[in-house]
């Protein structure tokens, strides 16, 4: 074992998170030399690097793309991305949805363990990766009958 200084040199992880339109997109594709994996046609406006993922074949398909001209993999959106591997699970397990079968969360574990792969793999690219995700508000009732946006 040894000891090390200064700056150790390794990809980066980042997640955009915030409301629809307010940039995500637009600031990833600033960040430069990146290639987007494209969900849900969010880059057609900007002067980017894609490929159009709509399915979970096209999603295991992108992975054996050449990346060696990148620094950066932009997965948009992360919500859309779930969407796909939870139809894909439901496929492969004929599931009409996640939950609700009296399976004790595992249909949710599949999807926790799908994700975990997906993310192992992108890790493997040796890729900085943005990840691009949206956030919801929507209304929390509380049981003292005030609500508030969350």
């Amino acid at each position: 074992m040894k000891i090390l200084t200064g700056k150790q040199k390794r990809p980066q992880k980042i997640v955009l998170y915030g409301q629809e339109g307010v940039g995500k997109t637009t600031l990833a594709s600033k960040l430069g030399n990146c290639v987007f994996w494209d969900f849900e046609n969010s880059t057609c406006n900007f002067e980017v690097a894609r490929t159009y993922v709509k399915n979970y074949q096209e999603l295991m398909n992108a992975f054996e793309l050449d990346y060696s001209g990148f620094d950066t993999i932009v997965i948009d959106t992360v919500d859309i991305m779930e969407q796909v591997i939870i139809t894909q699970i439901c496929k492969e397990n004929k599931l009409q949805a996640l939950g609700g079968q009296n399976d004790y969360g595992r249909s949710y574990n599949l999807l926790a363990g799908r994700f975990a792969e997906i993310l192992e793999r992108l890790s493997v690219l040796n890729k900085n990766l943005i990840f691009i995700c949206h956030a919801k508000i929507a209304p929390v009732n509380r049981p003292d009958s005030s609500t508030y946006d969350s």
